[in-house]
């Protein structure tokens, strides 16, 4: 009675003991394990990790690589040593790398909980291409500080200050010295009509053509602000093309180099920890 009691208890010891021998592994028998990320560990004493997780580097939080697979190169007389490589925009290089695993008992357990390897990495920039980064969003932050846009304004102030002062002097040309109108005209007649100021001198004759010519002095004279306007306007539109044609070429450029950004393979080396 006793025997018959004791054999289901004898199986599910048995049993126990299967499944622990199936997900217990020795890590140095482990030649190469396979990293996606999104993707977790699995977990027995500890909580489940994240099977990439970047831990560091200048280009941390910028860039993720989809897939890494690390290979076992032997043991440095402590703790096993790997390589792990993943094909990545070449505008980023694995850095340093440490493979954590969680110890089937203990932390320092040589078994591991199969499938509990998870990779921290840090991720670098390539050669030169984190400076040229930087330098291009310097130089699009000063371009709204640029020459052109300096000339523009003092033209625009220099156009302003001419136009109030050209008036001043033509309301005081026109007025008395006291502010009044100036006296009349020899051989003006009360009643006649007119301001007081003489008539225009007529317009001088041509003696080829027998005619009348029309005198330029009035259309001279109106020239001048037409000219500065002129001038504002034709440095505002060009400014304004710079401007836009400024952007169009930064965002060709990004978009160019997004569109030609090419892949390389990279490695990295390290060690093992444990938890």
């Amino acid at each position: 009675m006793r025997s018959s009691a004791a054999i289901p208890l004898l199986l599910a010891v048995l049993l126990r003991f299967g499944e622990s021998a199936a997900d217990r592994v020795l890590l140095k028998d482990v030649t190469a394990i396979t990293l996606n990320r999104g993707q977790m560990t699995t977990g027995r004493r500890s909580s489940p990790v994240p099977q990439l997780r970047c831990v560091g580097g200048a280009a941390q939080g910028v860039y993720s690589p989809k897939t890494v697979q690390c290979y076992n190169r032997g043991s440095d007389g402590s703790d096993v040593q790997w390589e792990c490589k993943s094909t990545m925009d070449d505008r980023y290089v694995l850095g340093r790398i440490t493979v954590s695993c969680e110890g089937y008992d203990h932390p320092h357990d040589p078994y591991i909980l199969k499938g509990s390897c998870g990779l921290e990495y840090e991720l670098e920039y390539t050669s030169g291409s984190g400076s040229k980064t930087k330098s291009t969003g310097k130089q699009q932050e000063e371009g709204g500080f640029s020459p052109l846009l300096i000339v523009f304004v003092a033209i625009f102030a220099f156009i302003v200050y001419s136009f109030f002062t050209n008036r001043g002097d033509a309301q005081n040309r026109n007025d008395g010295p006291d502010g009044r109108d100036p006296p009349p005209y020899p051989g003006w007649r009360p009643g006649g009509g007119g301001d007081g100021r003489p008539p225009d001198a007529p317009p001088p004759y041509d003696d080829g053509k027998g005619t009348f010519t029309q005198g330029t002095s009035g259309s001279t004279s109106q020239s001048g602000p037409g000219f500065w306007s002129g001038a504002a306007a034709g440095a505002a539109a060009g400014y304004m093309a710079g401007r836009a044609q400024n952007s169009w070429g930064s965002s060709s450029t990004r978009q160019r180099t997004s569109a030609h950004s090419s892949s390389h393979q990279s490695a990295g080396f390290g060690g093992t920890s444990r938890r």
